[in-house]
């Protein structure tokens, strides 16, 4: 007779969410707030750089759950299943930059291919929680 595997709650099941271990997704280039031309500085301190990087990144190892549930809903609607998925991989911050980016963006089709890797890119790293062994 076998036995079925218990999986128990883990209140700490979010965890994964906020894992120090993370995937770039995309990057910006922004001004840097702290960056004033005009400012007096001592003598031996360095101005901060006009404009820093951004990363917005989501989990490099997300929980397989996240994945499941990413599949499920695709089945049922796959547009409003990757909706959810990249809002949350990215978080309502990085879905809102990279929505402000691509509105920057003149050509409809240079836009396409930023949004097309984006979206690869989140695909990829959500459905390797799925990944069996390797051989």
């Amino acid at each position: 007779m076998s036995t079925a595997i218990q999986i128990k709650h883990n209140e700490a099941a979010e965890e994964w969410a906020t894992s120090a271990d993370r995937a770039v997704v995309f990057s910006v280039v922004k001004a840097n707030p702290e960056h004033d031309p005009e400012a007096a500085l001592p003598e031996g301190v360095e101005a901060p750089p006009a404009e820093v990087q951004v990363d917005y990144t989501m989990p490099a190892k997300p929980n397989a759950g996240l994945a499941l549930r990413y599949l499920k809903m695709a089945r049922q609607n796959a547009d409003f299943a990757f909706s959810w998925l990249l809002e949350t991989a990215l978080g309502e911050e990085g879905y809102d930059a990279l929505t402000e980016e691509l509105e920057t963006i003149d050509d409809p089709a240079e836009a396409q291919k930023v949004m097309q890797g984006v979206t690869e890119r989140i695909q990829r790293v959500a459905l390797g929680g799925l990944e069996g062994p390797k051989a």
